[in-house]
């Protein structure tokens, strides 16, 4: 749901096209459809939880919308990957940001286009594309990555089966202050677990790949398990020269 309609009608169209671009990156994979809509759904709800006033929350909304508008540079054979990605295709799929941003910008959104870019920023100082660390990256910012990181954890991609929703947090919690803000963290856990934000994921059930039917969108329960021992890694990185998690 759409919290702020544009009112100038140029914004209006431009807007259009945008959306009409993301629904069709999201949409070249079962795997990601309403991937956008969930980030969006769930930035604007750490948002408003840390006080953004309206225009700022709608500014967020359209960011955290059109993150991966970049990826419409980046091949679907990249995108639908099964397999880990080879060094030279995570470079092509970490440019997605700065590709991203500069559409954003060349339409105007000036603000947005600048929390796009840094999206995949993080609080060590290890993300892309600019090395910012800590304070650095814009707070909306750092609010997409985990909104974006755990949307990512819980659905079904090509590669691996989505978590839970324990798992999940525990791995937010556990990367706080290396990969993510301690502070969004904290606010996005507390939405969840309160009961004050609804969590959907796409699940696929057990088919083959090549099923062509949409995999249903549910919501999931929580269910808390032991943490996980790998690094703190961008959900991309841990493609890369190495097997899918999960199987």
């Amino acid at each position: 749901m759409w919290i702020v309609r544009a009112a100038d009608s140029g914004l209006k169209d431009t807007l259009a096209r945008l959306h009409g671009i993301v629904a069709g990156i999201d949409a070249e994979d079962l795997h990601n459809h309403d991937h956008s809509d969930n980030v969006a759904h769930y930035a604007v709800a750490v948002g408003w939880a840390l006080g953004f006033d309206p225009e700022r929350l709608a500014k967020l909304q359209r960011a955290a919308f059109l993150h991966d508008i970049g990826k419409a540079g980046v091949a679907t054979s990249i995108l639908a990957k099964r397999g880990p990605l080879t060094e030279a295709e995570t470079e092509l799929m970490q440019g997605h940001s700065a590709a991203g941003a500069a559409v954003l910008e060349a339409a105007g959104l000036h603000e947005e286009s600048r929390w796009v870019r840094a999206h995949h920023e993080r609080a060590d100082g290890r993300g892309y594309p600019d090395r910012l660390r800590g304070e650095e990256i814009p707070l909306e910012a750092r609010i997409i990555l985990v909104a974006d990181s755990f949307e990512a954890m819980t659905s079904d991609r090509p590669y691996r089966r989505g978590m839970t929703i324990g798992d999940a947090l525990d791995e937010l919690r556990r990367c706080a202050g290396d990969h993510f803000d301690p502070l969004v963290v904290a606010a996005f856990a507390g939405l969840i677990e309160g009961g004050g934000m609804p969590v959907h994921a796409v699940r696929s059930e057990a088919a083959p790949a090549t099923a062509s039917a949409r995999p249903p969108r549910r919501a999931l329960a929580p269910r808390r398990r032991g943490r996980l021992d790998r690094g703190c890694q961008p959900v991309v990185g841990l493609r890369v020269g190495r097997a899918p998690p999960g199987g």
